[in-house]
């Protein structure tokens, strides 16, 4: 808080510097309006922020619009406005003033924002004069915004025009505009030689004063927060080739930070120099000892390659340890270090604890103080029972935490509802992508009503896991693992101590535990929601997870990412394997061991960075080289276990010649280009892209979908169209089957064969022969062939030639 801040208006009240329009633009564009024109209709203040505007591709993780006018050059300009009115410039001015900068230089895009005013009468003058500061924004493809601002804002014309836009009483006078400062966007290369003034990362915004005080509510003048920020911001500037806390991602620096804290905790450092924490880095970073496994390695080392008892080895060698036992009080010393480090790790909220390894009888120990209820516990290792990194066997350069207890592999087909291995109470937001769940939010989950309602949600159906174990959410998926493949899966929603895997509506849950097995404590079936989840709504104390698409921690060549944890077949079992030496330290690395060029039955492989590469066979797959693990895994690979590691299945090798017969389903993954060879068997269903040429073999059956060529055929059809939609012109031969309706268009010519529905118009052309029925108008014309009958009815003229005969029924008159 600063009182003297430019936001601070001294009366409680803070001025915002983030718009409401910023938020809305990034939705505007997400619903998909993204012209500028209709955004600037949509959002009409949208245009006074300039590039302090939020875009789409900045809110939305699928978002792809950006925002236009912005990420090149920068130049401030500085123009005096003399006027008649003691005023600055109004809203609707500014953004008129700013249409015209716009304009001035279409069609390069850019974006202007002003800045502030000041308003200064002008002395004996009866004027005053406006400073407008204000900012032009270019795109990132314009790093020459000064030369283009000379060319065409800083003319006569400009400041004639941009003056007729104000709304001032009597003359406006605009000044030329002075260039204040010009900034560029970085550069899209790395430079070639390193700054003199590199960036130095701030550790302390990861310790900060709260953990540090929790670690050290009493500390000495020579060991302060202060102090310790202080010291490593000096040692990194002093030392830029062996600096400290300054590699890696953030997971692995509060890694690095436990075990920093949890050893100092322990007061087994250099600490009675007046040094202080200088001495204290030193050593960490610098004393590399004589004796012990892992000579050689410094205490940070050892932590950037996974190992806590490393450092052990490093402080106190054998005394903490030893080949066989403890000397006299060093059981405890070591089991004092093991509390101190918990307790560090759990207030830098780290994802596991580093591996036990390189110091003997330390895992023991560990495992015996924390199952202890004697006076020589480790109570703050307790939560954190089993959570540790595999052993550093081949380093890394930096840690990525597993997040997952279990060391081995299981062997089970179907989800227990119990977690074998304790993890730590922190609960973990997001999750690794490879897990295949997204985080959507605190509460539970929702979903549409019956999966297409568009405002009507209701939470999901949900097997539910319980066990005080389960306190964090990357033990969800496994606990889920079993339902991944169900069509009606959706997600799951954690609790501390509980694991909900959820369904759609109408899900029979009895059929599901039959197929796919499990013990679940509780069940809900009475939900209505399906499909993808939407929203989560309600406390924090629950998180909502949506399944997605696995993400590979690496691409390999011909391999297909399934997801964390070991292979399953169809029916959840796993598969026989060949096991390969950890130098095939990477899923790339093991991708290559395990090709089909070398392995032709190979279903796919698991890895386990730096300890595991195993490729995969079927149970009955007969080599003296494949191991048999007793899983009876056969077929494709159709999901992983989520217990460790990493699954791959293996792509099919594209064959030479296509199939004479065609595959009784569609490929989920089609072909870039069209096949060199076209199948001798005609497909099922309809192509949803016609061909370029036509067919040159007709097909024997009309098409019951009209065409969507613009051309004509050059032949008519042998088989009426099944068409309701009339062509616009008539056609060349007659139908062999007549039109159940008549047409709205008659035909210039007679027809050969009467019609069964006589026309509402008269004919032009008189027919040859007599009508069977006597018409309802009588001719203009007396019939040049009289009746051989005599009329029933008398005429209602007289006759202008006499009868030959007389009538037979004589006239009245």
């Amino acid at each position: 808080y600063n009182p003297s801040d430019d936001y601070n208006t001294g009366r409680g009240v803070w001025i915002p510097r983030t718009p409401w329009e910023s938020l809305w633009h990034a939705v505007v564009q997400w619903v998909g309006i993204t012209n500028e024109s209709a955004i600037n209709y949509v959002l009409p203040n949208a245009v006074n922020f300039g590039c302090n505007l939020y875009a789409e591709v900045d809110l939305f993780t699928d978002g792809t619009a950006s925002l236009s006018g912005c990420g090149g050059s920068v130049v401030t300009l500085q123009q005096s406005f003399f006027v008649s009115e003691a005023r600055v410039l109004i809203p609707d001015e500014q953004k008129a003033f700013c249409e015209q900068v716009v304009a001035s230089v279409a069609p390069v895009e850019i974006r202007c924002f002003i800045q502030d005013q000041t308003l200064s009468e002008v002395p004996a003058g009866g004027s005053y004069e406006i400073v407008v500061n204000y900012e032009i924004n270019f795109g990132p493809t314009v790093t020459n915004g000064e030369e283009v601002v000379t060319e065409n804002i800083d003319t006569d014309s400009f400041r004639a025009e941009a003056a007729s836009v104000l709304q001032m009483d009597g003359d406006v006078v605009i000044q030329q505009a002075e260039v204040v400062t010009v900034t560029s966007s970085p550069s899209d290369l790395p430079s070639l030689e390193p700054s003199e003034s590199p960036t130095v990362l701030d550790i302390c915004t990861i310790v900060t004063s709260a953990i540090f005080e929790t670690l050290f509510p009493n500390p000495s003048a020579l060991y302060t927060y202060s102090g310790f920020c202080s010291a490593v911001a000096t040692w990194n500037l002093d030392y830029p080739d062996n600096q400290i806390f300054a590699a890696g991602d953030e997971f692995g620096l509060r890694n690095q930070l436990a075990a920093f804290f949890g050893n100092m905790l322990s007061d087994l450092f250099p600490t009675n120099s007046a040094n202080g924490w200088a001495d204290t880095i030193d050593f960490w970073t610098n004393f590399r000892g004589s004796t012990g496994t892992g000579t050689g390695k410094t205490c940070g080392e050892f932590v950037s390659d996974g190992s806590f008892g490393g450092t052990l080895q490093r402080i106190n060698g054998e005394l903490e340890c030893p080949s066989s036992s403890y000397e006299t009080g060093y059981f405890d010393a070591v089991v004092s270090r093991l509390n101190n480090y918990c307790n560090a790790a759990t207030a830098f909220n780290v994802e596991a604890l580093l591996a036990m390894d390189n110091c003997n009888l330390l895992l023991t120990t560990l495992e015996t103080c924390t199952e202890s209820t004697g006076d020589v516990t480790c109570t703050a290792c307790q939560v954190w029972a089993g959570v540790t990194l595999p052993p550093s066997s081949s380093p890394s350069t930096s840690i990525e935490p597993s997040g997952e207890p279990s060391l081995n592999p299981s062997l089970s087909t179907m989800p227990s509802g119990q977690p074998s291995l304790s993890i730590r109470p922190s609960v973990a937001i997001e999750i690794a992508s490879y897990y295949g769940h997204v985080l959507v939010g605190d509460g539970k989950c929702y979903g549409r009503v019956g999966g297409n309602h568009v405002f009507e949600t209701s939470p999901y159906n949900y097997l539910e896991f319980q066990s005080a174990l389960l306190s964090a959410a990357s033990l969800c998926p496994r606990a889920c693992a079993a339902y991944r493949t169900h069509n009606k899966y959706r997600g799951f929603e954690f609790e501390s101590g509980k694991c909900r895997c959820l369904f759609d509506g109408g899900i029979d849950f009895s059929t599901v535990l039959s197929d796919h097995g499990g013990l679940p404590d509780s069940t809900l079936e009475s939900n209505t929601a399906a499909g993808t989840v939407t929203k989560s709504i309600g406390s924090d104390l629950v998180r909502c997870y949506k399944k997605s698409q696995p993400e590979a921690p690496e691409a390999v060549d011909k391999f297909e990412y399934i997801g964390f944890g070991d292979c399953w077949d169809s029916s959840m079992a796993t598969y026989n394997y060949i096991a390969f030496s950890a130098e095939s330290n990477s899923a790339v690395q093991c991708g290559d061991a395990c090709a089909l060029s070398t392995f032709p039955q190979s279903k796919g492989f698991f890895t386990k960075q730096g300890t595991v590469c195993n490729c995969l066979f079927d149970a009955d797959f007969e080599d003296a080289s494949v191991q048999n693990n007793g899983g009876g895994g056969t077929g494709q690979v159709v999901s992983s276990n989520y217990v460790e590691g990493h699954c791959y299945r293996a792509l099919p090798v594209p064959t030479n010649f296509p199939t004479k017969m065609p595959t009784p389903k569609p490929t989920p993954r089609p072909t870039k280009k069209p096949t060199s060879f076209p199948s001798s068997i005609p497909s099922s269903e309809p192509s949803s892209q016609p061909s370029s040429e036509p067919s040159s073999e007709p097909s024997s059956e009309p098409s019951l979908v009209p065409s969507a060529s613009a051309q004509p055929s050059f032949e008519p059809s042998l088989i009426p169209s099944y068409s309701t939609n009339p062509t616009s012109e008539p056609s060349s031969e007659p139908s062999s089957q007549p039109s159940s309706e008549p047409s709205s268009q008659p035909s210039s010519e007679p027809s050969s064969i009467p019609s069964t529905m006589p026309s509402d118009v008269p004919s032009s052309v008189p027919s040859s022969e007599p009508s069977s029925e006597p018409s309802s108008q009588p001719s203009s014309e007396p019939s040049s062939e009289p009746s051989s009958e005599p009329s029933s009815e008398p005429s209602s003229e007289p006759s202008s030639e006499p009868s030959s005969e007389p009538s037979s029924e004589p006239s009245s008159e």
